[in-house]
C-alpha cells in the first residue's frame, strides 16, 4: 500500500490525475485500505470511524472548551 501511495502522489504531482485515480482504484482491488480513489489518506487508522459529523457528547473534553468560549474569544480580540 505504502509504494502505491507513492505512485499515486507521484502521478497527481505530474497533473496525471486520471491515472492516479486508476492506479488507485487498483490498489483498493488489490487490499489497500482506502474505500475510494478520490480519497486516499496517507496515514489509514484501522478501527477509526469515519463519519460526516460528530457530536459533542462524543468528546469528553468538548464541554470545557465550550466553557471556555467567552475567555478564548476575550483573548482573541486581543491579538
Amino acid at each position: 500500500p505504502d509504494a502505491y501511495l507513492e505512485l499515486v502522489l507521484f502521478l497527481e504531482a505530474r497533473g496525471r490525475r486520471q491515472d492516479a485515480w486508476e492506479l488507485a482504484a487498483q490498489a483498493i482491488a488489490a487490499g489497500a485500505k482506502w474505500s475510494d480513489p478520490w480519497q486516499r489518506p496517507p496515514i489509514f487508522v484501522s478501527g477509526l470511524r469515519s463519519k460526516p459529523w460528530w457530536g459533542r457528547e462524543e468528546f469528553l473534553w468538548s464541554a470545557k472548551l465550550e466553557e471556555a468560549f467567552p475567555e478564548i474569544m476575550a483573548e482573541m480580540l486581543q491579538l
